[in-house]
């Protein structure tokens, strides 16, 4: 995600619009069967809650013990509830799971940003 970063813009200058960046690895399908389809990594980029404050003229809310980590597990289950039955079963049947790593530091201090 080096080269992506969100966007924004002010529509019918009232409404600010935002656009995240994400990206998804998958792994190496050396033999070509296309049978690989799994992400090995999902990663996004999202505005901070200090930048979208500024881009408001607001206050920012009072930060939470909330973790991106926690923020992505409950990605995950909302994710769960809005899968085809199909997806589902079969993601219950051969998926391979979540690993939910700890928040690191954002080199170079580059906040309120992301």
């Amino acid at each position: 995600l080096v080269h992506c970063h969100p966007s924004s813009s002010v529509d019918k200058g009232s409404s600010l619009v935002v656009g995240t960046c994400s990206h998804a690895d998958y792994y190496t399908d050396i033999a070509n069967t296309g049978s690989i389809t799994a992400a090995s990594q999902v990663a996004c980029k999202m505005f901070s809650r200090e930048w979208i404050a500024m881009h408001l003229n607001a206050t920012p809310a009072a930060p939470s013990d909330v973790s991106c980590s926690e923020v992505n597990q409950l990605s995950v289950q909302a994710a769960m509830q809005l899968a085809a039955p199909s997806t589902l079963q079969r993601y219950k049947k051969r998926g391979r799971g979540w690993c939910f790593l700890e928040d690191q530091p954002v080199p170079g201090n580059v906040g309120p940003l992301w």
